[in-house]
């Protein structure tokens, strides 16, 4: 057993892509839409958290402006929606139409096509490391703009460094402590559900088996990358490198026994 055996990587936001047959329920000019995929896309959460040949990592395979995986799949259920941002965004950062009116039918394709086939492979993720080592931890990669963005429901809240989000019930608070202390070491700035809160489960275990573990983590974008033209900073591999010595460290702590 290595210290990422019970350990999922997951990575949500990252893609840039597009699928064809999707592109025309899209409103913007291409530069618009371009401008929007910089704005929302977690640009390099891919390669930030991309370290060792062991990590478990599940990706979304398209644009979160195609389909959100992050979000519920009803609007009644997420608080995202108000501001056109449920599991299929109908709205820009900053409000203004993104896509045409779908379809009851065009809905129903695109939860099945890549949103339901997500979170099965989320699951299944889950479960075989469950059946294997009896344990698992779920890290959410994200990263987030150095700046308050229309869409966002709360305006003033801090925007440290790194953010950790949790879960009451699935992030042991001991890991916590210690995820934050190992991203102070590195010399970040961390702060806890903020400016963003949460951390994804699979909603089979949702707060019902705490065998399974879940922590976000938030990379403010400005430490890596010019956000406004998505091209990474000279001194991104520094930052990267001590990314990926906390998470080592979160991941080595949580392959004890204790956890």
């Amino acid at each position: 057993m290595n210290i990422f055996s019970s350990v999922l990587f997951h990575i949500p936001h990252d893609s840039a892509r597009i699928p064809a047959w999707f592109k025309e329920q899209f409103v913007l000019s291409k530069a618009a839409f371009k401008k929007e995929l910089i704005l929302m896309r977690d640009y390099k959460t891919k390669a930030l958290f991309s370290f060792d040949k062991y990590q478990k990592r599940l990706c979304a395979r398209v644009s979160r402006l195609v389909i959100d995986v992050e979000r519920f799949s009803s609007d009644e259920q997420e608080i995202m929606s108000k501001v056109g941002m449920g599991v299929i965004y109908t709205k820009t950062s900053t409000q203004n139409a993104l896509r045409r009116k779908i379809s009851r039918k065009e809905r129903k394709a695109l939860l099945k096509s890549y949103y339901f086939t997500h979170h099965k492979a989320l699951y299944l993720a889950v479960k075989k490391i469950l059946d294997k080592y009896g344990k698992c931890l779920i890290i959410d990669c994200h990263s987030f703009s150095s700046f308050v963005q229309d869409y966002e429901l709360t305006k003033d809240a801090y925007r440290p460094q790194i953010c950790l989000g949790t879960n009451d019930f699935h992030t042991p608070k001991a890991l916590l402590d210690f995820a934050k202390s190992a991203f102070e070491k590195a010399g970040f700035e961390v702060a806890i559900n903020t400016p963003f809160a949460g951390a994804i489960t699979p909603i089979k275990f949702y707060e019902k088996d705490s065998r399974v573990s879940s922590l976000m983590i938030e990379v403010c974008r400005d430490l890596y990358m010019n956000e406004a033209t998505d091209k990474v900073r000279k001194d991104w591999l520094d930052v990267k490198a001590r990314i990926n010595s906390s998470c080592r460290q979160i991941c080595a702590e949580f392959s004890k026994d204790y956890f």
